[in-house]
């Protein structure tokens, strides 16, 4: 079996990563950076996973105010079955992040910096399906702050787990 997955994973690991970056690229309105690693049948077995690192996402309000990071991803698994990746239907079962933070800010005028994504709804393959069954967080930091009303709360995990059927 871990033969066959080797060889199925050398096959699809071009396709996959390919078909990554131009969804990313059709669904995001904001500029978004990341090096996409491997596929690995190792770091979440049973599972097959996509490791992408230095995730940068930037602030929609950057194009207002000045630039900033709206999120950062040091290193972020994303799990999948294997007979899916045969198929070619990308059904995401799990995410792990390890290190990173989102800094959610609302301006004085109550604008959001976090609405960085196409407000078109056939952006979404046939062949994609988010149906995460676990969510795990590591070292990752959440800000929040509203000019608008004058406060701001900050949080670090150290680790958590999130389980349960996501879509």
């Amino acid at each position: 079996f871990i033969f066959f997955s080797l060889i199925i994973i050398i096959y699809y690991q071009d396709s996959l990563k390919a078909y990554i970056l131009t969804e990313l690229n059709k669904t995001f309105n904001t500029n978004i950076q990341a090096t996409i690693n491997d596929v690995s049948i190792w770091h979440n077995f049973p599972k097959t996973s996509l490791e992408i690192e230095n995730v940068v996402v930037h602030s929609y309000l950057e194009k207002i105010e000045q630039k900033d990071t709206l999120l950062y991803l040091q290193t972020v698994y994303f799990t999948f079955n294997i007979l899916d990746l045969i198929n070619e239907k990308y059904n995401i079962h799990g995410i792990h992040v390890d290190s990173g933070f989102v800094d959610i800010h609302y301006d004085k005028n109550g604008k959001s910096n976090y609405t960085f994504w196409q407000e078109n709804s056939d952006t979404v393959p046939d062949n994609f399906i988010l149906k995460l069954e676990k969510v795990t967080l590591t070292k990752f930091g959440i800000k929040y702050s509203d000019n608008s009303k004058n406060h701001s709360h900050s949080i670090y995990i150290k680790t958590a787990d999130i389980s349960g059927k996501f879509s």
